[in-house]
């Protein structure tokens, strides 16, 4: 939400800050993973690329799951689960002004999804 440009907190502002949630590459925990971008990011699949080349460095082997369900493009931002061997593993999001990955650590560890 804090990137959402259109219901977040942040309203116009999110496209001139950095990620809001901060943290460092700790494993996951409550702490969130996050590094900067390489600019703006106009496409679902450039999303997926800034995604995937963030998750090369910090978690090997952790990639971003193809757009399924509600996951995708928000206004702002990207939000995709993670796949690790072919399963859901957890979360990220990109940021549409500045490429910014926030790697969505508070969530604990995925235990199954239900689609309606």
């Amino acid at each position: 939400m804090m990137w959402n440009i259109r219901y977040g907190v942040m309203g116009s502002l999110s496209s001139r800050i950095g990620p809001m949630m901060g943290g460092s590459f700790s494993g996951g925990g409550w702490n969130s993973w996050s590094g900067t971008g390489n600019g703006k990011v106009a496409a679902t699949a450039q999303a997926v690329a800034a995604a995937n080349k963030w998750l090369a460095k910090a978690d090997p082997g952790e990639r971003a799951a193809p757009v399924m369900g509600g996951m995708g493009k928000f206004p702002g931002y990207y939000t995709f689960d993670t796949t690790r061997n072919g399963k859901t593993y957890g979360m990220l999001s990109v940021n549409a002004s500045t490429g910014a990955v926030w790697y969505h650590g508070w969530h604990g560890t995925f235990l199954s999804e239900l689609d309606f």
